[in-house]
């Protein structure tokens, strides 16, 4: 599980830095329409979180994060059509498979905390009610669960780039599916002072649907 005082800093997080990124819009909080979206989707980890070789067993070690089913939500703040401040949050129950060569493998359960405050930014014009956009801020990824007992570092702060569409089914509903990027860097060291591994560049997917809600009603 993870730790409850690793959830609370990843939502100080998000929602510091989405407050301050709306404290600065030009426009006032009259114009400011909120919504929220709660979604589900996919966790695909692209990269090896450890890929070193080991005096342990003479071997080259690897490990990665297995694609696993992601469930999350998002709080929005839109001060235009096609801008809009966002602060997200998002959970997966990705395991890690171990591989040592000449070995063999084993799974390991872990999950992935993910969290994110970013700019969303319209591209071109309206069509049928479908907005396209850009997405790109701050991004943090929590790696928890068996497969971390002992570790420390597993928190990591990066960035964040995705795209997607909202497309608006109800006067005041909207279907948005999104394809996120986490960039960041994964180094673990052994919380008692052993050794460290070595630090791997990460790009962690996170493909979406959710169904978009006023809030405020507006």
């Amino acid at each position: 599980m993870v730790p409850t005082n690793l959830k609370r800093r990843v939502i100080v997080l998000v929602l510091g830095t989405t407050a301050g990124s709306l404290a600065i819009t030009p426009r006032s909080s009259a114009q400011v329409r909120f919504e929220f979206t709660p979604f589900g989707g996919l966790y695909l980890p692209t990269s090896k979180v450890i890929d070193q070789f080991s005096t342990a067993c003479n071997c080259q070690v690897s490990g990665k994060q297995k694609t696993n089913f992601s469930l999350g939500g998002r709080i929005a703040a839109w001060v235009s059509d096609r801008l809009a401040v966002e602060g997200s949050f998002g959970y997966s129950g990705s395991g890690v498979s171990i591989t040592a060569a000449g070995f063999g493998s084993a799974d390991t359960s872990a999950n992935i905390l993910t969290g994110s405050a970013r700019l969303l930014i319209g591209l071109g014009p309206r069509a049928l009610n479908t907005l396209f956009y850009l997405s790109g801020g701050l991004g943090l990824v929590a790696h928890g669960g068996a497969a971390y007992t002992g570790a420390s570092g597993t928190t990591r702060v990066g960035a964040i780039a995705g795209v997607g569409a909202r497309l608006k089914v109800a006067p005041s509903l909207a279907v948005r599916a999104e394809l996120e990027d986490y960039l960041y860097s994964a180094q673990f060291s052994a919380s008692s002072g052993g050794g460290q591994t070595n630090s791997k560049f990460q790009n962690d997917l996170v493909l979406s649907l959710g169904l978009a809600i006023p809030l405020g009603g507006r």
